[in-house]
């Protein structure tokens, strides 16, 4: 039960245009409990902005209006909140208009008959889905009239509920709602109600769900028959006829369906002898569940269990009930037949040679579909009559299906004695193209024939295919056996290059080829470089293509193994030369003004040359072939020259040598003074021979006169006093010219020196 505002009790009253009829409005007022709070659905069916019943103080419109009454019942301010949403939940705009106080009902709508300015208690006409609606200083008796709108013409809920403060309203109605639920469908359904107010005289109304347009009926008590399973909302409003005060109960009232009537299906086929079930296809969570049948049968349990079935006994009809909710469904009846079955039995021979077939059957075999023989030797093939091949002693049994699907096995079981004759073969069943191998049968028989035309336990194979042995026992048991002989393909191993440059590390490419229908695949492979390394071992390798440096010129013996994964193999040898390279050396001469000497010393290894390339470290080259030639240096400097010679197979070696240019020398200062006494101190002055290297230059000496008493062009001549005729020159202060020319054409600077030399202490 709800103490509630008379939840939308055709809360939105009929539209009236002008402010006179408020008054006729007053009378559909309802009653509103401020702590329990009001729930409505609101009016729809004016546009936004329909004046309704026209201007209300600060409402400028009041479409879909309903109007509520309130008592304060215990003094003190009451804060409500004010929302509406629409049926999706969101928020639309929600107005109002509050009056009050007035000491009675009557004299409120009559006052707002007269002017809606008068006594106004609030208004709000924003454009939120939430107001906040107040009284203030609420006192005990007084009344108050609110007036709510549906500006946007949605439909959805009205809600106004206390949240605040410390009055309180008058809620003194009492409603009870009942209902004899749940119920089957087809049952009548009952609302029973309650009720009682502060007098004696009040009305009771029911409704379906909050449609409070259409009274379902006036008395405590309705009944009617619903016409579908469901769930159903009622409401009982309790109104006090003397204060118009009421309440508002709710009640549910569940009606369950009929459950459909169960289908069951049972074990096909329904054999003698085996489990048969009754299955409810589906089954019913929390159903209750009742069979019956022939033989007087009966069962509750959902699913029914009959082992061991025996048509005499479980032959008949079959019916199920089931009851859901407490409601009970038709019946459902179905069938049931059990098949009888027929034993087969195992016929044919008791004794047999190993390797033979033994003819077996089956009695009544035409009475089944389908045979699944069972034994401990081997398993013939399916038929009402098999030849089964025994490998050991053992018993045979068969499995039956007749027509209805009916599985049966046979029994006792049919003995079969064999007559040994084992037959193996020993050796190796596979071989290496243009090889042999030999295999063996199990010796002690009577007789032997291989298809090789050997006619002994043994026989030579020399290529793939099938042997085939027949052999006949002592006790005359013949048997055949084949054993296929595999034949591999022999690998044909290749190899390249044969020849390398001396100090290049040789890519040794492996060029096997190995190809056959038995999944052989090149397995292992074995190097032998032909010579050890320098701890003494043998230079060897099992890569398949391996990176191998020879230490130096020379023929090698090369031996190459490639050896499959079933063993075959083959090998090739060769010889493998590893080239002389060129030698390349020169020497070098510095000669004058940066010009210098180049002798090639140069000489070749296992072939001839076929390039010769000069880099003289100067941003310049040569291809020259001579064995002597000049070079002219940009300056005096250090360089790098490099001799790179190929050979006519491409072999290629250089050398490099630093080389530093001697810078050209230049005159010095020539003595002012020479003693030529004979102390060898001073006796003379000599030109060093290097001058002679780098310029063309004359030294002569002139008297005080002007006169040439001395010349010379050589450093093994020199001046110490001597006239160029031979005689001695007087002591004396003489005066000397020096001119000279760098010998290369157009190097160096013309050089003129001039001075004075005295001599001193001729003999």
């Amino acid at each position: 039960m709800k103490k509630a505002i008379l939840s939308s009790i055709a809360l939105v009253a009929a539209v009236l245009s002008g402010h006179a009829q408020l008054g006729s409005l007053c009378n559909n007022a309802q009653p509103a409990c401020a702590q329990t709070g009001l729930t409505y659905t609101n009016s729809t069916g004016q546009a936004p902005g329909h004046p309704g019943m026209g201007a209300v103080n600060c409402l400028s419109t009041t479409p879909n209006a309903a109007i509520f009454y309130m008592q304060v019942g215990t003094s003190g301010n009451i804060n409500m909140t004010l929302r509406q949403t629409n049926n999706s939940g969101t928020g639309i705009d929600v107005d109002f208009q509050l009056w009050g106080p007035f000491p009675s009902l009557a004299a409120g709508c009559a006052s707002i008959a007269n002017n809606p300015a008068n006594a106004n208690a609030g208004c709000s006409y924003s454009t939120a889905f939430t107001e906040y609606v107040n009284i203030v200083n609420g006192t005990v008796g007084s009344y108050y009239i609110l007036l709510i709108t549906n500006y946007s013409n949605q439909p959805g809920t009205v809600s106004l509920t206390q949240t605040g403060g410390s009055g309180t309203t008058n809620c003194g109605i009492l409603s009870n709602a009942q209902n004899n639920g749940p119920i089957c469908l087809g049952q009548p359904l009952t609302l029973t109600g309650t009720g009682s107010s502060g007098s004696a005289s009040y009305s009771s109304t029911w409704y379906a769900g909050t449609n409070y347009s259409a009274p379902l009926s006036n008395s405590l008590t309705y009944t009617f028959t619903p016409p579908s399973a469901g769930s159903y909302d009622f409401t009982l409003v309790i109104t006090d006829l003397n204060s118009l005060q009421s309440d508002t109960s709710h009640t549910t009232a569940v009606v369950n369906p009929i459950p459909a009537a169960p289908v069951f299906t049972s074990t096909s086929p329904a054999c003698q002898g085996s489990l048969v079930t009754l299955t409810p296809t589906p089954t019913i969570p929390g159903a209750t569940y009742t069979w019956s049948g022939t033989n007087g049968f009966t069962s509750n349990v959902p699913v029914v269990n009959f082992p061991g079935a025996i048509p005499a006994i479980f032959n008949g009809d079959y019916t199920l009930r089931v009851s859901v909710n407490g409601c009970l469904s038709p019946p459902y009846t179905q069938n049931l037949t059990v098949y009888p079955t027929v034993v087969p039995i195992v016929t044919g021979p008791t004794e047999v040679c190993e390797g033979a077939y033994v003819p077996l059957s089956v009695t009544n075999g035409n009475a089944f579909v389908s045979f699944t023989w069972n034994s401990t030797t081997g398993l013939p093939s399916p038929g009402p009559g098999s030849n089964p091949q025994p490998v050991t002693n053992g018993s045979y049994t068969v499995s039956v299906v007749d027509s209805h699907g009916c599985t049966t096995v046979s029994t006792p079981a049919h003995i079969v004695t064999l007559l040994p004759n084992p037959l193996e073969f020993f050796g190796t069943p596979s071989l290496c193209t243009g090889s042999t191998t030999v295999l063996r049968a199990t010796p002690g028989k009577a007789s032997y024939l291989w298809n090789t035309g050997s006619t002994v336990d043994s026989t030579v194979v020399s290529h793939g295919g099938p042997l085939i042995l027949t052999v006949v026992s002592t006790q005359g048991c013949e048997r055949t056996d084949t054993v296929d002989i595999t034949e591999h393909a022999k690998p044909v191993a290749a190899v390249s290059p044969d020849k390398i440059c001396g100090g290049d590390l040789v890519n040794f490419q492996n060029n096997t080829q190995l190809s056959d229908n038995f999944g052989s695949v090149q397995q292992s492979w074995f190097w032998n470089f032909g010579h050890l390394n320098p701890d003494s071992t043998q230079a060897v390798s099992s890569l398949s293509a391996p990176a191998h440096l020879f230490p130096g010129p020379g023929a090698y013996h090369v031996t190459f193994r490639v050896e499959s994964n079933y063993g075959c193999s083959d090998t090739v040898e060769y010889t493998f030369h590893v080239i002389d390279n060129p030698h390349p050396s020169f020497v070098f001469e510095s000669l004058c003004f940066g010009e210098s000497k180049f002798t090639n010393t140069s000489h070749q290894g296992s072939n001839p040359f076929k390039t010769t390339n000069w880099d003289f470290g100067d941003g310049t080259t040569s291809t020259t072939t001579d064995p002597v030639f000049s070079h002219g240096f940009p300056s005096i400097a250090a360089y790098d020259v490099t001799l790179t010679i190929t050979d006519s197979m491409g072999c290629v070696s250089d050398t490099l040598i630093p080389i530093l240019l001697k810078p050209t020398p230049m005159f010095g200062e020539i003595p002012n003074i020479i003693t030529p006494n004979g102390d060898n101190v001073n006796d003379d002055y000599v030109f060093l021979p290097i001058y002679e290297d780098c310029y063309n230059y004359t030294f002569a000496v002139f008297n005080r006169w002007g006169a040439k008493v001395f010349e010379t062009e050589k450093s093994s001549k020199g001046f110490n006093g001597i006239s160029g005729l031979g005689s001695k020159l007087k002591d004396g202060v003489y005066f000397w010219v020096l001119t000279a020319n760098g010998i290369v054409q157009g190097e160096g600077e013309k050089i003129l020196k001039k001075g004075t030399l005295t001599v001193v202490g001729t003999k």
